[in-house]
């Protein structure tokens, strides 16, 4: 319970920073609990995201 707690705390906190987080990024902070992943596994998961995420806007410029 103390995660979700805090994840709903994040998302708040991303919403007053004027940074909300989307669907599908909720979707993925979601999957992570579900499926029990350890804060290493989550970082490199959001690190192997951004990269790809980057590299495809570098590709459509």
């Amino acid at each position: 319970m103390n995660r979700l707690k805090h994840r709903y705390e994040g998302w708040k906190l991303q919403e007053i920073e004027n940074n909300p987080l989307t669907a599908e990024d909720k979707a993925m902070f979601e999957m992570f609990d579900r499926e029990g992943w350890d804060d290493e596994r989550r970082r490199a998961y959001i690190l192997t995201d951004i990269e790809a995420r980057m590299k495809e806007s570098l590709a459509a410029e």
